[in-house]
């Protein structure tokens, strides 16, 4: 039985352990809170993370870390939608989105992030189409450099107008159930 003495009676170890549990749940709530995506461009739109597909071929965009973009057939299926995804080689995280015909046609693509790689790189840009079909844009973990906790926050502008702008909350895979893609859970 849960007593007044319960808490007082624990090893310090044991505390400390409780209070950055309890921590770590006010920064996840925090930080779920404040990324409500914002979409004025977007007749349709869902947000969260997947398991990323084959690319079927690379296109180039110099603004990248890699000096590339993967290209890839068809739309994944998001394993969880929301704002919150474990950084975990073989995951990706981005939206689907359907552009207002106002907003549809070539679009610049941003995604900021913690500083990446040896330059410190926090952003990273492409130029792409949107239309009015239900189309997907994210990034996927490939290399062990990109696993970085923190926000990311993706973005596409057409014309100097924003279609939609949305961040997400990069955690420890330690923090969140394994993703799994296939047979294999990946943690």
């Amino acid at each position: 039985m849960f007593g007044p003495g319960l808490f007082h009676d624990l090893t310090l170890r044991a505390r400390a352990a409780i209070l950055c549990l309890a921590a770590a749940c006010l920064l996840l709530t925090a930080a779920a809170a404040r990324a409500a995506p914002e979409t004025p461009g977007a007749a349709r739109f869902e947000y969260g993370y997947f398991c990323a597909l084959e690319p079927v071929d690379h296109g180039v965009a110099e603004e990248t870390v890699a000096g590339v973009v993967n290209l890839i057939e068809g739309r994944p299926d998001f394993l969880k939608t929301g704002p919150l995804v474990p950084a975990q080689i073989g995951l990706g995280f981005g939206v689907l989105v359907e552009a207002k015909p106002s907003h549809a046609g070539v679009a610049d693509m941003l995604v900021t992030h913690p500083p990446m790689g040896p330059e410190g790189v926090t952003e990273q840009r492409w130029v792409t189409e949107v239309s009015g079909d239900l189309d997907y844009f994210g990034y996927t973990f490939d290399e062990d450099y990109e696993l970085l906790p923190g926000e990311w926050v993706l973005s596409a502008r057409s014309n100097g107008r924003l279609i939609y702008r949305v961040a997400f909350t990069v955690l420890d895979p330690a923090l969140m159930p394994p993703a799994s893609c296939g047979m294999v859970p990946m943690s």
